[in-house]
């Protein structure tokens, strides 16, 4: 696995001379939200998010770690019959449990609590950091992000969880509006080609690889051409280009919704 030297976001906030800016705890948590996002829609559970179990990788981006407890629907017995059988199987961290998880067990809609649980502690810190340490302009940003941030949290830690937000609903809301735009607007290099692209333009892989429109394109249809037992494996899914044993990505394959922005209509048609 590969080593993050700045550890878990609970230590780069805490311990970090000077803190992180909240915007770029922000981006953490936003990549984090995309990977529950990811691993609902695959029948995963991660079942124990909160700040320790989120590291935070090369360029800021946000990894999701820690599965021990983690229920996969379609590979084990089902959280019913744990509740049924041993109640004791059903496993939380104190402070980030939703209100019916002792009844339900552990769901997407008490993942999405937890998540809502780590933003408002992450917040606290890192706004206490910028009263005591950041110039009145950073003190004035954050005072006016406050009520967006929450909202945000109010949303994910609804006591009902037919009221919370799906983790890929959450990935949209305001909250990551101005990270978002700050994204589209970055320019890199592009994994393939090594052309300058713009984010907007380009898909990014989890680890942070840009590939350009136009080697995206060619990527799809390749992985589209290949033989059919390759793309049974990857239940179709895209993998980033760098996703090979010489080069080492190890990101989740892009979204549906990613490969749609990134390419054309025929080629995401393939």
């Amino acid at each position: 696995m590969p080593y993050l030297e700045d550890g878990s976001v609970e230590v780069w906030v805490n311990v970090s001379v000077p803190p992180p800016l909240w915007t770029a705890v922000r981006g953490v948590m936003h990549d984090v939200t995309g990977a529950l996002a990811h691993l609902h829609a695959s029948g995963v559970v991660h079942a124990d998010v909160k700040p320790a179990n989120i590291l935070v990788g090369p360029g800021g981006r946000g990894v999701l770690a820690d599965f021990d407890i983690a229920v996969d629907s379609g590979a084990r017995t089902t959280q019913q019959y744990h509740l049924a059988t041993t109640r004791h199987r059903v496993g939380w961290t104190p402070g980030f449990e939703a209100p019916e998880l002792a009844e339900t067990g552990s769901t997407a809609a008490t993942d999405v609590f937890a998540l809502g649980r780590t933003v408002a502690a992450l917040r606290d810190k890192c706004f206490a950091a910028l009263r005591d340490e950041c110039t009145e302009a950073e003190r004035a940003a954050s005072a006016a992000s406050t009520a967006e941030v929450d909202a945000f949290v109010a949303a994910l830690t609804a006591r009902e969880p037919e009221a919370r937000p799906s983790a890929d609903e959450a990935g949209q809301h305001a909250f990551f509006r101005a990270l978002l735009e700050q994204r589209a607007e970055q320019v890199s290099e592009c994994a393939v080609c090594m052309e300058r692209a713009r984010h907007a333009d380009s898909a990014v892989c989890g680890e942070g690889h840009l590939v350009c429109r136009d080697c995206m394109e060619g990527h799809v249809q390749h992985c589209a051409g290949e033989d059919m037992r390759v793309r049974r494996q990857r239940e179709g899914r895209v993998p980033c280009p760098h996703a090979t044993p010489a080069l080492g990505c190890a990101a989740a394959p892009y979204s549906d919704a990613e490969l749609a922005q990134a390419v054309p209509a025929a080629a995401f048609e393939a």
